[in-house]
């Protein structure tokens, strides 16, 4: 494991890498999963909200969920 430690941090440094990237493979090395949603799911998700709420007058918290999830998701890619 320490190899693959030094190999990372040497790509990181290199340029090799992005430290977002570096951040993926070091949590993989000590088994931390992390599984963001992609577009297609958030879409899903949003999808299903709407169709929730359809029939009401909130219907456009859909959109606002769709919004939200890709920029929380963004903001935790980014390491912000």
């Amino acid at each position: 494991m320490k190899e693959q430690i030094l190999k990372i941090a040497q790509d990181l440094e290199q340029g090799t890498i992005t430290e977002i990237e570096s951040q993926n493979l070091l949590l993989g090395l000590f088994g931390v999963s992390v599984q963001l949603p992609t577009d297609e799911e958030i879409s899903q998700a949003d999808i299903a909200l709407f169709n929730e709420y359809i029939e009401k007058e909130y219907a456009y918290i859909g959109g606002l969920f769709s919004a939200g999830a890709k920029w929380m998701r963004d903001k935790i890619n980014k390491g912000n």
